[in-house]
């Protein structure tokens, strides 16, 4: 055997290690906290699901001592999800996710990844960024075909410290004001698990009587409405991700005398 061919057969040899190292990895963006669920999302990669499954995803946080760890035995096409019930630590607190097969050895580099806390949470949102920013108006959702539920301000079950009252081009000709630091509207909405973004249709009479704030679940937004006297969606549109079930909506008060015409909920993914 010649010293080139030697060195062909070894490079060959390297190559097809690495190939197989590399057939199940994990990176930082596949690693998600879904706040509302409890639980920590995970994509796999798989070179070859058929050959690699059963494999085990293991996410562990040395600090505070907390570990969860889940077999998947059959995977489908090039990733496979895998949920992991785990607790909202803090911010900074960093979780250890590894993927591990006996069918092959996985690459130490790309096979355990580490994340924050603040970075698992923050990419679930980011991608809907650009989304939100697009959603210009109920038409527009529609346009996309997303699923859109609206409730009318003055069908709300709960009403306190506000007044219903005959409003030119509200939805139903009629709408809420909010009068003074006790004013709220409160009703449950049932909806499907999911990513949602919602928003109030409402009117400002003035500059330091333009905002309002609405909670949905556990995520609150305040928003402001611009410009004045006319029917607009609030600029700072909320999102949040819910669980399968009924949930609290509120609108209240941040500045006197805006008229509420409704809440539209979007469901995004």
């Amino acid at each position: 055997m010649t010293r080139s061919t030697a060195y062909s057969l070894i490079a060959l040899i390297v190559m097809a290690a690495c190939a197989q190292a590399a057939d199940l990895s994990v990176s930082r963006e596949d690693v998600l906290y879904d706040e509302t669920g409890g639980r920590l999302e995970i994509t796999v990669h798989l070179a070859d699901a058929a050959a690699l499954a059963p494999f085990t995803v293991t996410a562990a946080d040395a600090k505070r001592g907390l570990k969860a760890q889940r077999v998947v035995d059959k995977a489908d096409g090039k990733t496979a999800a895998c949920k992991l019930d785990w607790p909202r630590t803090p911010l900074a607190s960093t979780i250890t996710v590894t993927v591990q097969s006996k069918a092959a050895e996985p690459d130490a580099s790309n096979n355990a990844v580490a994340v924050t806390m603040a970075d698992a949470i923050r990419r679930d949102f980011i991608g809907y960024a650009g989304f939100m920013g697009k959603l210009a108006d109920l038409k527009t959702a529609k346009l996309a075909g997303l699923k859109t539920t609206e409730l009318e301000a003055e069908d709300f079950a709960a009403q306190k410290n506000v007044r219903v009252e005959e409003a030119k081009g509200a939805s139903k000709g009629k709408a809420v004001r909010m009068l003074n630091r006790m004013s709220r509207i409160e009703c449950d909405v049932t909806l499907d698990e999911g990513m949602y973004v919602y928003y109030t249709i409402a009117m400002a009479m003035a500059g330091d009587q333009d905002a309002l704030r609405v909670t949905l679940g556990h995520s609150n937004k305040r928003g402001v409405l611009v410009p004045h006297r006319q029917w607009v969606r609030q600029h700072e549109v909320g999102l949040v991700r819910l669980r399968q079930g009924t949930h609290k909506l509120t609108v209240y008060y941040d500045e006197p005398n805006v008229l509420v015409d409704k809440v539209v909920v979007v469901k995004v993914k």
